[in-house]
């Protein structure tokens, strides 16, 4: 499954991750993601990436 498919997927289960591709200068451009914690808070961070770990 590609990065698109999983910021879909992720989105769906309610956790907000963005694509590597849309920051990558290099071409062909990096598949990946971006994973933003500065906003949520402490307790949820391992909840949110158990969550995030079933979209794949």
């Amino acid at each position: 499954m590609g990065s698109a498919a999983i910021v879909r997927v992720a989105a769906e289960a309610g956790v907000a991750v963005e694509n590597l591709t849309n920051y990558c200068a290099e071409s062909p451009a990096r598949e990946g993601l971006v994973l933003g914690y500065g906003a949520v808070r402490t307790a949820d961070v391992e909840a949110g990436l158990a969550r995030l770990a079933t979209c794949w």
